[in-house]
């Protein structure tokens, strides 16, 4: 797949293309100036799609000419093992769009599910309080190897602690504080200024190799 791949620093192929997913961080501001930027460039039937796990689809379409042809693509983390492809649609996402979504995604081999446009979707909603209740543990002192023991014998595919560390622990906290602002006391529970504390120190999980856990290059080990 990688030799498919065609690395650019600039939009000047993007007129050829069918479909645009972006993937930037989850701030509805950076988001809408990536709309803006990226659609002077594309053609008027290409798809705007945006790899989102919260913000409403809604808002970010707000930013597009053509809001239609926008439609979110939520993967997991890590992508090339996480089977979910969650595809958000809002009011205005025409019926090819949704085509083309979901052909992609099984063309990409994923398991898609259709849902419709709302804080957190489906999958981050029903994660959100399970997040929560981690964000507590943290603060009661529980080591996260125990966190993700526990969550793994619960049924998880992937250990809690290891799936933060995985999302970012800056996306994490981003989510988490919205969340809890949308829907108040349903979704409150540990406090995400423990996230903001390890974002501040740059412990922002495995892409910045310390987290939860920390990340040595050639190691399988991950101390606390």
């Amino acid at each position: 797949y990688i030799a498919n791949l065609l690395p650019a620093l600039d939009y000047s192929d993007f007129g050829k293309v069918d479909m645009v997913i972006e993937a930037v961080f989850e701030d509805i501001n950076i988001k809408h100036r990536v709309v803006r930027e990226v659609e002077k460039h594309m053609r008027e039937d290409a798809i705007f799609a945006s790899n989102t796990s919260a913000l409403p689809i809604t808002k970010i379409a707000e930013a597009s000419v053509r809001p239609e042809k926008v439609i979110g693509m939520h993967y997991f983390s890590p992508v090339d093992k996480m089977q979910l492809l969650e595809i958000i649609t809002t009011d205005k996402t025409d019926m090819e769009t949704k085509k083309a979504a979901v052909d992609v995604g099984l063309k990409q081999g994923k398991v898609v599910i259709v849902v419709g446009d709302g804080p957190g979707f489906y999958t981050t909603r029903i994660l959100a309080p399970t997040l929560s209740e981690a964000i507590r543990m943290l603060q009661e002192g529980v080591d996260p190897k125990k966190m993700d023991k526990l969550s793994k014998g619960a049924g998880f595919p992937v250990g809690i602690a290891t799936l933060i560390d995985e999302v970012g622990i800056d996306v994490a906290a981003h989510v988490a504080e919205d969340l809890q602002k949308e829907f108040g006391e349903r979704f409150k529970g540990g406090n995400p200024e423990v996230l903001k504390g390890l974002v501040e120190a740059n412990c922002m999980g495995r892409k910045s190799k310390k987290g939860l856990f920390v990340y040595a290059d050639g190691s399988k080990d991950r101390p606390v």
